[in-house]
């Protein structure tokens, strides 16, 4: 009789003030590697397919991990702040491209195989948070503590500015072929932005404190956002009508990933621990203990699917 084939567990990794990244089995609910970093972890962008993995925090260098064998591959140098964001081409598995915003005020273009700093992004006048881009339209956009969003191509011209919130912008998700973008503030709101015409189609209040980090499902109109006022929030993205809300026993909420297919979102908190939430019924599911300080960033891959012989 043939044995069931071994599958991939749920995995995640997390960044915290503890200078710590930790690897996550979820479903058996153990911290499996530790990874020792110098300063405190603000930033994780994650490729899941060939388990590479790229970190950022307060000593203002990006390193680059094999998540297979847990071991750090190169160093990506030249910023002159903290690194607040990174986002990856999950398109190509080779010839990869990082882009990485700093409280320097700058984005800067990386090839992480070869780790060669290829472009610098000016324009802000102050920290980058948050970052999204799209590799292949080659456009990029930001947001600041200058309370601004700004739209980029990726050879480092700035093609729009818009005057996006009245306090920072910490968060953002955009639909390029829609020409949206939905942003987060310490402001306590969410907006709804047609870049096109640089207009605010919506406002979404609800939180009572910043928002942290937000997940847009552009097909199924369905936001999760999650704050420093300690809850998670669904929000009808048609309406703006908020559907539910996530207690989260007031610790501040930092760092959101969510799998819509099962409506599970996992959350990093300020008490040093993750948790895994069921959206549907506004339930905690599951709390996951190993760091000693706030969990700043997560990274989840919700599926399990058959080993890769060389996992």
């Amino acid at each position: 009789m043939a044995s069931a084939a071994r599958r991939r567990p749920r995995r995640a990794l997390s960044g915290s003030e503890d200078g710590s990244i930790r690897f996550w089995d979820m479903d058996k609910s153990r911290c499996i590697e530790t990874i020792r970093a110098k300063e405190r972890i603000w930033s994780l962008a994650v490729d899941w397919d060939i388990r590479r993995a790229l970190s950022g925090g307060t000593d203002r260098v990006i390193r680059v991990w094999d998540l297979d064998r847990v071991r750090m591959l190169r160093e990506l140098k030249g910023h002159a702040g903290s690194i607040m964001a990174i986002v990856m081409d999950l398109s190509v598995p080779i010839d990869q491209k990082a882009l990485s915003g700093s409280t320097d005020g700058t984005m800067r273009l990386w090839d992480v195989d070869s780790g060669e700093h290829l472009e610098t992004y000016h324009g802000h006048t102050s920290g980058v948070i948050c970052i999204a881009a799209d590799f292949q339209v080659g456009r990029a956009i930001s947001g600041s503590t200058d309370r601004t969003l700004r739209l980029w191509d990726l050879k480092g011209r700035c093609l729009d500015t818009i005057d996006a919130h009245t306090n920072a912008v910490t968060s953002l998700a955009v639909n390029w072929l829609w020409a949206r973008v939905l942003s987060g503030s310490a402001d306590h709101t969410l907006k709804m932005w047609d870049m096109d015409r640089g207009v605010c189609l919506m406002t979404l209040w609800g939180h009572a404190a910043p928002v942290t980090s937000l997940v847009v499902n552009w097909k199924e109109n369905r936001i999760v956002s999650a704050s420093d006022d300690g809850t998670l929030k669904v929000w009808d993205l048609v309406t703006g009508n908020r559907l539910r809300t996530c207690q989260g026993g007031g610790l501040v909420v930092r760092g959101l990933q969510v799998d819509w297919h099962t409506n599970r979102a996992l959350v990093g908190r300020g008490d040093g621990t993750l948790e895994i939430w069921d959206l549907e019924r506004g339930l905690s599911e599951d709390v996951l203990h190993g760091h000693y300080g706030e969990v700043l960033s997560v990274s989840a891959d919700f599926t399990s699917r058959p080993l890769k012989p060389r996992y």
